[in-house]
């Protein structure tokens, strides 16, 4: 089993431009990613730009552990009319609404 070529493979971290951000933290990373992938979520170019300063405003402040709550509210909010980017969005931040609340 030891010379078997499948069993000896190695998995190495997938690696994407998007995933080149200057946080730390896996939440930060992850809202700050989905702001950089607006154009696969949210099919409405004019409502981008606002989304994608909102989700980085949050990746912000989760990177500093002290996300606010009238940030929290408006990027839920805002993602809300866009299911796609609600449906990844939340599982993410859906632990800071509870603390924050």
């Amino acid at each position: 089993m030891r010379n078997s070529p499948v069993l000896g493979l190695q998995g190495r971290p997938v690696q994407r431009a998007s995933d080149a951000t200057s946080f730390n933290d896996p939440d930060a990373v992850a809202v700050a990613t989905l702001a950089s992938e607006l154009s696969r979520h949210v099919h409405d170019s004019a409502a981008r730009e606002p989304l994608r300063v909102s989700l980085l405003r949050l990746a912000q402040q989760l990177e500093k552990r002290a996300p606010e709550w009238p940030t929290l509210r408006e990027v839920v909010a805002s993602a809300m009319a866009h299911p796609e980017l609600a449906r990844r969005l939340m599982p993410i931040v859906l632990p800071w609404l509870t603390r924050a609340a």
